[in-house]
């Protein structure tokens, strides 16, 4: 069984030279489901195959009481990340992309075909959670698989959104229709904020509301110049990767799930 210490993020170097920060974790905290995140590392996406493969075989030696299934690393450049690590042998995937855009320049973009149709407005935290906890039972019931990449705020996080003025009801017609917010968070080298939440009830789904929305939270952010707006999208969350692209934001990145030959998957 692993010691306590076992589960700290630890500084593994590796016998072909380089370094990697790892940590150990559980998919959507199911401990049936164990990966290494490799945070760090200086075995770039096109090095050779041995130093991936290095890499790896030090992974599964350092956790093996773990027993992980699999390896996930972030990458600046997913397709031709892929491409190297599936030559060496590697089964890879995309868990998340990361999408990001400068405020300044999405503001600027075309407007929405309904942004006049939507208005937003500040909502309490209680209020925004009922309909978030609402809208993503709905989703989860007809995929549960959605809980793996998409799960409401807590409430606690909704009272910080609604601290900070980031937090508002998406509105048609004067009825609230669903929520939207954000948070400043500064990280993969950007500085400016991050989706929280985006979300629209069922009868008003694929009506084009939430990019309207998006593009009314551009406007209300109290973004100061080079702030981004940037979040992580499942490849599986094709309504809201379409709606994120449609306004100008852009694919910078993502969270790869990495398998090497003999691992065992998940």
């Amino acid at each position: 069984m692993p010691d306590a210490v076992d589960w700290a993020n630890r500084l593994l170097t590796l016998p072909c030279g380089g370094w990697a920060v790892t940590g150990i974790r559980f998919r959507g905290r199911d401990l049936t489901k164990p990966f290494v995140e490799i945070a760090a590392h200086d075995v770039g996406d096109a090095s050779s195959g041995d130093h991936w493969h290095a890499m790896a075989d030090e992974i599964a030696r350092a956790y093996a009481p773990f027993a992980p299934g699999r390896l996930q690393v972030f990458t600046s450049s997913p397709d031709s990340a892929r491409v190297s690590l599936e030559a060496f042998g590697f089964q890879t995937e995309v868990d998340t992309y990361l999408v990001a855009g400068l405020i300044r320049e999405l503001r600027e973009r075309p407007r929405s075909t309904r942004f006049d149709d939507v208005t937003l407005a500040p909502i309490s935290a209680s209020g925004a959670w009922r309909l978030a906890e609402r809208v993503h039972d709905d989703l989860a019931e007809q995929n549960p698989e959605t809980r793996l990449w998409s799960t409401p705020q807590t409430p606690e996080e909704f009272d910080e959104h609604a601290a900070a003025g980031t937090l508002f009801g998406i509105h048609l017609a004067g009825r609230l229709v669903g929520i939207i917010a954000a948070f400043r968070w500064n990280a993969h080298g950007m500085t400016g904020f991050t989706v929280a939440e985006n979300v629209i009830d069922a009868p008003h789904r694929g009506q084009k509301l939430a990019p309207a929305a998006m593009q009314h939270l551009f406007e209300m952010l109290p973004a100061a110049d080079g702030d981004v707006l940037w979040g992580t999208i499942h490849p599986d969350n094709q309504p809201s990767l379409r709606n994120a692209l449609g306004v100008g934001r852009e694919i910078v990145g993502a969270h790869l799930w990495v398998t090497p030959a003999g691992w065992p998957g998940w």
